[in-house]
């Protein structure tokens, strides 16, 4: 499994790589979401909070959030 912050950090650089710009305030959004996913870590190892937000993700792709 790979953690969150991994993933985002590979999405990130492959977006900025593909010529794509993110608005202002973007990055704040991701590198909070970066930090919760440490917390959630040191609290327990074992979870996997792209898990825990799929549902979340998924409201948001629909616009129903």
């Amino acid at each position: 499994q790979v953690s969150l912050t991994k993933r985002m950090m590979e999405t990130i650089k492959l977006a900025i790589n593909s010529g794509m710009e993110f608005e202002e305030g973007m990055f704040h959004i991701i590198k909070s979401l970066m930090y919760l996913d440490g917390m959630v870590l040191k609290c327990n190892p074992d979870i996997n909070l792209m898990d825990d937000i799929r549902e979340f993700t998924a409201l948001l792709e629909s616009d129903k959030l």
